[in-house]
């Protein structure tokens, strides 16, 4: 479950910074416009997030 908790954290970082690209030259990417992108990059944060607080056990503070 850590991978899965990193992947989803590095596909947050990616969704992030196409939706700061989107604003900064207004571009759409798949017809997806960048607001969409930015909940989504919020959303698999906190999802990231609550995967490795369930699963996580004692490595979490480690």
């Amino acid at each position: 479950m850590e991978a899965l908790s990193k992947a989803l954290v590095c596909l947050a970082a990616i969704t992030l910074v196409m939706a700061v690209a989107g604003v900064a030259f207004t571009v759409t990417y798949f017809g997806v416009i960048p607001e969409a992108l930015s909940r989504a990059s919020n959303n698999l944060a906190i999802l990231a997030i609550a995967i490795a607080v369930v699963f996580g056990g004692n490595k979490l503070g480690s």
